[in-house]
């Protein structure tokens, strides 16, 4: 499914006049993608009364959870997990963040999957 499909909105398509593609609420299930006719559409949108914009620390202070939730991991399996390695793998994509954690909190891939698997 393409990406733009992931996203609860009307979206015209190439079905011609007056048809379109809706997004049920579900992101990710093709079944609830369907096609409805111009009549379908809602005429006028509704008007949003408010939006909430979160960035860390205002609403919720995800940045102490991260570290709480990174810090148990990795002495759950043996490591230890810093400020220094928090500070560290900030702004890397994913991959190359759990490579810093592992490679600084002295774990190995190889290690922490043994122990889930066991």
């Amino acid at each position: 499914m393409p990406s733009f499909f992931r996203f609860p909105f009307l979206l015209a398509s190439a079905g011609g006049v007056g048809t379109a593609v809706y997004v049920a609420k579900s992101l990710y299930k093709d079944d609830e993608v369907k096609k409805v006719t111009g009549g379908d559409i809602p005429k006028k949108p509704k008007m949003i009364k408010s939006v909430i914009f979160d960035f860390d620390g205002i609403i919720v202070d995800s940045e102490t959870i991260f570290y709480q939730a990174n810090a148990e991991a990795c002495a759950h399996f043996g490591g230890d997990y810093t400020l220094e390695i928090k500070h560290a793998q900030m702004g890397r994509n994913l991959s190359d963040a759990v490579e810093c954690v592992l490679r600084r909190s002295g774990l190995s891939e190889k290690n922490v999957t043994e122990k889930v698997n066991f």
